[in-house]
């Protein structure tokens, strides 16, 4: 079985932007509870698929490649700092990805949970709720702290332009995920 999912990756330069956000952040809050995420594997899951039979792996990306023929390059912003669920009992720390019905990263995202759903992987029970992770945390911190951390980068903006999704594989270690990509489809719009 192969741990999976789909993704679309952010640039090296924003990567790097949330690697300097992540690196103020650690310097303020020094508790053990708050594992960060590498920026290096910072990624926006379109769908995980969890754990997939090799032999079905052509089925999903040829699914993949027929999306993406539809599917026009689009700017993806990045605003601002949350959590989830709740400042008070704070379990991850993300960054803000705007999406607005009908524009290219909601429609990706709804026709790929269309062509997984075909090839029988279930449907999602909770709405799309697009963030990049940058941290977790075990144990809940306060509602005061995590706010002042948050706060800290309100005013966080920058954006990408995201040309293809990809397949990951997922291997979970005990110093955490290993993710390799397993094919790339890229965006080519309908009339390519």
């Amino acid at each position: 079985m192969i741990r999976s999912f789909i993704a679309v990756e952010i640039s090296q330069e924003n990567r790097d932007k949330l690697r300097n956000i992540t690196q103020i952040l650690q310097d303020i809050e020094l508790s053990r509870d708050v594992r960060w995420v590498d920026p290096g594997k910072i990624h926006l899951t379109i769908k995980f698929l969890g754990d997939v039979k090799p032999e079905k792996i052509n089925q999903i990306t040829e699914s993949m490649d027929n999306i993406g023929r539809e599917i026009y390059p689009f700017r993806l912003s990045m605003s601002g700092m949350g959590c989830f669920p709740n400042p008070a009992k704070a379990r991850v720390i993300w960054v803000g990805l705007d999406l607005k019905k009908g524009d290219e990263l909601s429609t990706l995202q709804i026709s790929v949970a269309k062509g997984m759903e075909k090839l029988g992987f279930k449907p999602e029970n909770r709405p799309f709720r697009p963030h990049l992770t940058l941290a977790r945390i075990k144990k809940p911190l306060g509602s005061n702290r995590v706010q002042a951390l948050l706060d800290r980068f309100q005013t966080f903006q920058t954006e990408d332009i995201i040309t293809e999704m990809v397949l990951m594989r997922s291997e979970l270690t005990p110093s955490g995920s290993i993710y390799t990509v397993l094919h790339r489809s890229v965006f080519r719009g309908s009339n390519a």
